[in-house]
Formats: C-alpha cells, structure tokens, sequence
C-alpha cells in the first residue's frame, strides 16, 4: 500500500513539475520590433479591430536547417513544393497549401487533396518546370536533397530554396522546416 501511495505521490509530483515548466510565459518580453509591450498595450493589441504590422517586403529572416543557414523573405505566403515527397507530407500535416507542387503521372497523389486544393502541377519528382515555377513567383522554394547540383542552382535562381533530406531520421528537422 505504501509503495502505491508513493507512485502515485511521485507521478503526481512529476505531472505539476512538467505543468509549471510548460505553463511558464515571460509578460515582459519583447516583441519583435524590441519594445517593451505593457499590459495596456497588450489589451490594444489583441483587440480585433487592431492591424498587425506586416513586415517589409525586402525583410528576411534566417532559418537554420541541418546545419545550413537559408535566408527566406520574413514572410513566405507562396511556397513551392517540388521533388520532395517528405515536404509534402509535412505541410499536409501542418495544413500549409502551397502554390505549386510535384505530381506524380500528372497528378497530385490523393493523399495531398487537403492541401492541393489552387496548387499548380509543377512537372514530376525528378523533373521540375522551371518555366511553370518562375511563372507562380514563389517566396520560398522546398526541393529535394536528392536533386542534381544544376537543378537545385536553377531553381535558386528563382526563389531561395532548401533542399528537404530524404532521410527518414531528419523527419523533425523537415518539420519544423
């Protein structure tokens, strides 16, 4: 009996710890402007009738990816999703629908109809259409780190593009990408 008490008392102990370490929010933290933001300006700032500042049109950010820095437009509407099956699957997990993507026969694979719903058919998995592409005027490129060193330079002569892994044990890297 002592023991269960224990287990249960240790579990219980394990369960607050673990909610207090997630349920933890700095209030004075900065936005990304680097003002401070008071309680008052908090309030105006979620109203709904409040614009939220979009950024510049020539802002960048930069996105660390396996060891690799990528600078991307700060914000990427228009994705390209092209060779990369495993970027595929992760932006049908997130429900991001990108402007242009892989087909395969000429077809989106039934798989991807959530997300695929104004997608263009940007050529098959190993064959992109540059021309296709150029015309969608993609923010952000995701290729295939299977491509051929000539096709992923042509496609970053279009739109900055990271070349998604194919392998299976970078799936948390390709997801949070």
């Amino acid at each position: 009996m002592k023991k269960r008490v224990l287990g249960a008392g240790l579990i219980a102990i394990f369960c607050l710890s673990l909610a207090a370490c997630g349920g933890a929010k700095n209030e004075n933290s900065a936005p990304a402007s680097g003002n401070a933001v008071t309680g008052e300006e908090k309030a105006t700032n979620n109203s709904a009738d409040q614009k939220t500042e979009e950024p510049a049109a020539n802002e960048t950010r930069t996105i660390h990816y396996l060891d690799q820095d990528y600078t991307v437009p700060a914000k990427t509407d228009k994705i390209v999703i092209t060779g990369s099956f495993e970027a595929m699957e992760d932006a049908l997990v997130l429900g991001v629908q990108p402007i242009g993507a892989s087909t395969i026969g000429g077809k989106f694979p039934d798989m991807f109809t959530d997300i695929m719903g104004s997608a263009k058919p940007i050529g098959e998995k190993i064959q992109p259409n540059m021309e296709t592409i150029l015309t969608l005027k993609p923010d952000v490129i995701l290729g295939s780190s299977k491509f051929k060193p000539e096709v992923s330079e042509n496609l970053a002569k279009i739109a900055p593009t990271m070349p998604v892994s194919h392998i299976s044990t970078n799936w948390e890297a390709n997801l949070r990408l």
